[in-house]
């Protein structure tokens, strides 16, 4: 997303492609915490109940 930014800042490519590949790396970025919350911090406990 970063990097996306930064060329278009530099006017190195179209802004419609550095705005959609922008928007992509946000999604990833979005998807990556999303997986993180599932695994780290909304787990159900394995095994009976005590």
């Amino acid at each position: 997303m970063a990097l996306a930014l930064f060329i278009s800042s530099l006017n190195l490519a179209p802004q419609l492609v550095t705005t959609a590949a922008a928007i992509a790396g946000f999604v990833l970025l979005m998807y990556g915490v999303h997986l993180g919350w599932l695994v780290f911090y909304d787990s159900d406990p394995d095994g009976p109940p005590s």
